[in-house]
This record gives structure tokens, C-alpha cells and sequence, in this order.
């Protein structure tokens, strides 16, 4: 499921949020992780121009036991 954070509405909302943009992203990814295990977590920064640029990745976890049948 693709999650694009800071496009320009993402940029416009994130001008009004606390000045810990960083940590806050961060905090999504986790998130996000605990959420959908299963998923690649990517974070990217806008480069030149339209260029985007992926600076970090969370890996895709094992699902986790539920302990219902299936």
C-alpha cells in the first residue's frame, strides 16, 4: 500500500505541525510498521526539481501469530 507523506498538501499541512517534523515522521513509521507488518516502510525527501530521493526503509516484518484459525 503506497503512503505518500509530504506531497504538497502533505508539505502545506506539515508548515502548521510542531517544528519536530523528523521525529514525528518517525513515529509514523513505526506506526505504520506495528500496523501492517507485512509492508516495506519507505522515506523519501524531495531532491531537484521532481526527483524524489529515499533516505530510509524499513523492512517488511513476519506476520505475527494471532492465535486464530484460519
Amino acid at each position: 500500500m503506497p503512503i505518500f507523506i509530504l506531497t504538497d498538501v502533505g508539505a502545506a499541512i506539515a508548515s502548521i505541525m510542531p517544528s519536530n517534523l523528523d521525529e514525528l515522521i518517525d513515529r509514523m513509521v513505526v506506526k505504520f510498521s506495528d500496523a501492517m507488518p507485512q509492508a516495506e516502510i519507505r522515506k523519501y525527501v524531495r531532491g531537484n526539481g521532481t526527483e524524489w530521493v529515499q533516505i530510509a526503509k524499513a523492512a517488511a516484518k513476519e506476520p505475527r501469530e494471532t492465535g486464530k484459525p484460519s
